[in-house]
C-alpha cells in the first residue's frame, strides 16, 4: 500500500492512497480540500485548495458544494482540451483512473 497524506496537526486537506489488491487490480481514494466562504451578500463562495481554478457558489452550502463539484468536473474537460491542443503527434496520451475502494 502507498499512501500520500498531509502531517500530523494540519488542517484537512489532501489524502491519496493506492492499494494493490488481487493481482492487476489498484483500488485509489482520493480526497481534496473544500472551502466555503460567506460571502457578504448571503450565500458561499467556494474553491478547491488543490485545484484553484475549480471555483464557484452557491446560496447555500448544499448549492455551493453541487456547484463547487460541477466546477471541478469543468475544470478537468478545459484542462484535458487544452492538452490536446498543446501536446504533440509523438506524445503518448494514457488514462489514469480514479476510484474509490
Amino acid at each position: 500500500m502507498l499512501s500520500f497524506a498531509q502531517p500530523r496537526g494540519s488542517a484537512p486537506g489532501w489524502l491519496v492512497s493506492f492499494e494493490i489488491r488481487p493481482p492487476g487490480v489498484i483500488f485509489v481514494h482520493m480526497k481534496l480540500t473544500a472551502v466555503y466562504e460567506p460571502a457578504p451578500e448571503g450565500g458561499y463562495t467556494c474553491w478547491v485548495e488543490e485545484i484553484p481554478s475549480a471555483i464557484s457558489e452557491g446560496d447555500t452550502l448544499e448549492e455551493a458544494e453541487a456547484n463547487l463539484q460541477e466546477a471541478l468536473v469543468l475544470v478537468l474537460e478545459c484542462q484535458r482540451e487544452l492538452s490536446d491542443q498543446a501536446r504533440s503527434p509523438a506524445s503518448l496520451k494514457k488514462t489514469l483512473e480514479l476510484a474509490s475502494a
